[in-house]
Parts: structure tokens; C-alpha cells; sequence
């Protein structure tokens, strides 16, 4: 199993959290996948939708 963090230098993070928005989670997601089935490694995928953090992150971060 393998566990990373990944930080190209392109991405966008969100101004409240600083974790990778939607679209660079998403495009570094499958990058990196693709890469872990090339090299033999099994995948699975973890993911989940918090409700109304978008709310939450234009409140509190000015967004």
C-alpha cells in the first residue's frame, strides 16, 4: 500500500484548507493512478463529498 502526498507545481488549493481543489485533486488523482497500474500496484480509491463545505470555505475564506 502506498500512502502520498502528491504536490506538483500547478495545482490550486483552496484558500481555507490549502488542500487541492476539486479539478487538481482530480487531475492529480488519476495521473498518479495511472502511474501505480502501469507499475503493477493494486489501486483503490477512497473518496467522499462533504455538503456544503463550498458555503462554508465562500463564508469563511472571503471566496
Amino acid at each position: 500500500m502506498h500512502l502520498c502526498y502528491i504536490t506538483p507545481i500547478n495545482i490550486n488549493r483552496t484558500f481555507l484548507t490549502g488542500l487541492l481543489d476539486l479539478r487538481s485533486f482530480q487531475e492529480v488523482g488519476q495521473s498518479r493512478t495511472r502511474d501505480w497500474i502501469k507499475e503493477g500496484e493494486r489501486v483503490s480509491i477512497i473518496s467522499f463529498d462533504l455538503v456544503g463545505m463550498k458555503d462554508y470555505n465562500n463564508q469563511y475564506a472571503g471566496g
